[in-house]
């Protein structure tokens, strides 16, 4: 967007173009600003005084990122903090720690892609048994995957965003069929008469190892969604950080 200002000067916006480059005239000369060279992303508003015997395109202001749209245009948000990040984020910053702070957030968020490979690996094996049900499965678990690998490939907010709202979600109805499974296996533990030892020890077996399944995944699903949740701050105050300094500016035209 360029907008004309009360002085001698144009406002230049370049967060909102959406276009490949944007110009305009004023004072019998040509603005550009971004666009393409070469097959290279332009980071600069360049001018051209047409009135000139050979009129050349001139760079007149640097900007600290190239500004050039693409065929497709990445989402940036699900939903937008009302955040102000007064510095640059820093990785090693204890608040982007992972791990209970043993390492940077990315790799513990990489550590979790790369162990949930293993739960998409069950799922898959498991088709040919539950059919429809395990193909869904597999689908939406290999779907959230997909998301989450999106998430550090783009670094943007609204990949680890999905992510997480996913993997709160799949925590949570994992936890409520351990519990329903394992007061199901209690029940019917209950119910099974002494004369059927065999049967009875069986159910036994199988209620401790749901019992113990439960104890120890609601800790395991806090860990994990409290490293994803670490590694979103970061992603989102990095995002923070760059419109924050994508602000309007003023070019002199002379």
């Amino acid at each position: 967007m360029v907008k004309p200002s009360a002085s001698r000067g144009v406002i230049l916006d370049l967060h909102r173009f959406s276009t490949r480059h944007h110009s305009t005239t004023q004072t019998a000369s040509a603005y550009a600003v971004g666009g393409w060279c070469s097959g290279d992303a332009i980071a600069s508003v360049e001018r051209m005084d047409p009135s000139r015997a050979t009129p050349i395109w001139e760079k007149v202001l640097s900007h600290h990122k190239p500004y050039a749209m693409t065929q497709i245009e990445m989402p940036v948000w699900v939903w937008r903090p009302n955040r102000r990040v007064d510095e640059e984020p820093d990785p090693d910053d204890e608040e982007y720690r992972g791990c209970c702070g043993v390492c940077k957030s990315e790799i513990c968020f990489q550590v979790i892609l790369g162990v949930s490979i293993f739960g998409l690996l069950s799922l898959a094996r498991s088709i040919p048994q539950t059919q429809f049900v395990g193909l869904l499965g597999f689908l939406i678990g290999l779907s959230v995957f997909i998301v989450g690998v999106m998430a550090v490939k783009t670094r943007k907010p609204f990949y680890i965003q999905i992510y997480w709202i996913a993997q709160i979600i799949g925590h949570i109805l994992t936890v409520i069929a351990l519990v329903y499974t394992t007061i199901g296996l209690a029940v019917v533990y209950s119910q099974i008469d002494v004369r059927y030892m065999d049967l009875k020890k069986q159910a036994l077996m199988m209620l401790i190892a749901y019992a113990l399944a439960t104890i120890l995944l609601i800790p395991i699903a806090f860990w994990i969604l409290f490293s994803i949740y670490t590694y979103y701050t970061y992603l989102r105050d990095c995002q923070l950080w760059i419109e924050q300094q994508d602000g309007p500016f003023t070019v002199d035209v002379q």
